[in-house]
């Protein structure tokens, strides 16, 4: 474990960064799948190279990243460390009570990366609208459950008095059933190259006309259900806009 950890610390940062993504979010999901998604967050070929020359990652016959349990617990203590005593100063989050803590106290900041929420079926927790609001750097978003429900019951997160922001650096929003109409009128999307909203209440993706952006659309099992504002024409999407953003596991239905 000593030869590992002296792997781990002769990372350069972006290779460390994508050490602690891989610990957290991304273990044993496909590479080439998320490969936009992680160059998206500044990964690229080389640096997962260098991973598997390290021996800090496998990628198996099918393409999926994997990391030994001892590595990946080494890479939650490096973030935990970040900050021993308050959950919103580490670039990460994971843990339902840390998660929960930071965003009902609404103590993150600047320095949170990357969340992920996995909560029991049975619980139901209520946010503000400004739950997010100081987390200007989040580039990852997943809320959901430990173990997805068989039926299609809607989400674990309440949001009564609606949401007034998401940070505009999101390359990935996974949240299932997201309880809103439509996501923060703040909300610039640029960055963003995944969309997971199963289960949802959302009808609309935003309010007004966005620039820079164009969807590509994936078929899927599940229904999702967005309006494009009707001032923005098919013929407008192919020309204006940028190609940036993936709908997985969706059928879109424009109204």
């Amino acid at each position: 474990m000593d030869v590992l950890k002296i792997s781990v610390d002769g990372l350069d940062d972006t290779q460390r960064d994508l050490f602690l993504d891989i610990a957290f979010l991304f273990k044993g999901m496909n590479n080439y799948c998320i490969r936009d998604t992680l160059e998206s967050l500044g990964h690229y070929a080389y640096d997962i190279d260098v991973l598997q020359d390290k021996s800090l990652i496998t990628i198996d016959s099918n393409g999926a990243l994997w990391m030994h349990d001892l590595l990946k617990e080494m890479g939650r203590d490096i973030v935990r460390r970040e900050s021993p005593e308050e959950p919103g100063k580490r670039s990460r989050l994971l843990s339902y009570k840390d998660v929960l803590h930071v965003l009902k106290t609404n103590t993150g900041t600047e320095v949170v990366k990357g969340i992920m929420l996995n909560m029991p079926i049975e619980a139901k927790e209520r946010l503000s609208a400004e739950a997010f609001s100081k987390m200007k750097l989040l580039r990852f978003l997943k809320i959901g459950y430990v173990h997805a429900p068989q039926d299609r019951i809607g989400g674990p997160i309440q949001l009564p008095q609606g949401l007034s922001y998401l940070s505009n650096e999101l390359r990935i929003i996974d949240w299932r059933g997201y309880p809103l109409k439509s996501l923060p009128t703040s909300f610039q999307p640029n960055k963003l190259v995944e969309l997971r909203m199963r289960y949802s209440d959302i009808k609309q993706l935003w309010k007004g006309i966005m620039e820079k952006m164009v969807l590509t659309f994936k078929g899927g099992t599940q229904v999702f259900v967005a309006r494009i504002p009707t001032s923005v024409t098919d013929d407008d999407f192919g020309r204006k806009w940028s190609l940036s953003l993936k709908v997985l596991y969706s059928g879109l239905l424009f109204k």
